[in-house]
């Protein structure tokens, strides 16, 4: 068989422990509340890129075993976990029986790709001409911002959200 075999994620229970990403988070925030506003998704990325520094600082009583442990197994539609960084694993499922039972008789019929089965978008559903103008219009964002909004694909009948 080629592909992944599995899938594990490890992480600290929340509010029990320590992780590095809680003082990154932390960082970012204060960074975003500094700034007040963010027009496009650039200044957005920029904020975060330049919100912290390399350094993480673990606190008193830092343990590496108090680590939660879940993993996801080709050939499985049950989820494992253990509680201790070097426990066992405990099968648990996580399926009602009829949804597991449909997804074994697809990879029975050859479905082994089952994102095939989700619908996708295949191009951009754009705005409306009147939506696009007005957010140009807007006094708030800063000329230099607006590039993102001259860019927005218009359609004269753009998809309502919903339909994703």
């Amino acid at each position: 068989m080629t592909g992944i075999e599995t899938v594990t994620l490890e992480y600290f229970e929340s509010g029990h422990t320590f992780m590095a990403a809680d003082t990154v988070h932390e960082e970012i925030t204060k960074k975003f509340k500094m700034t007040k506003e963010v027009y496009d998704f650039d200044y957005f990325v920029n904020n975060i890129k330049t919100s912290h520094d390399s350094k993480v600082v673990y606190p008193k009583g830092f343990n590496i075993y108090n680590l939660k442990v879940i993993q996801f197994r080709s050939g499985y539609l049950t989820m494992f976990a253990n509680n201790e960084y070097k426990g066992e694993f405990e099968e648990i499922h996580i399926l009602k029986r009829k949804y597991a039972k449909k997804l074994f008789n697809d990879i029975a019929k050859g479905k082994t790709d089952l994102l095939d089965e989700l619908p996708r978008k295949s191009k951009a559903s754009g705005i409306t001409e009147i939506k696009k103008g007005m957010l140009l219009l807007c006094k708030s964002v800063p000329s230099s911002r607006t590039v993102f909004y001259k860019n927005l694909v218009v359609s004269c009948n753009p998809i309502p959200e919903k339909f994703y």
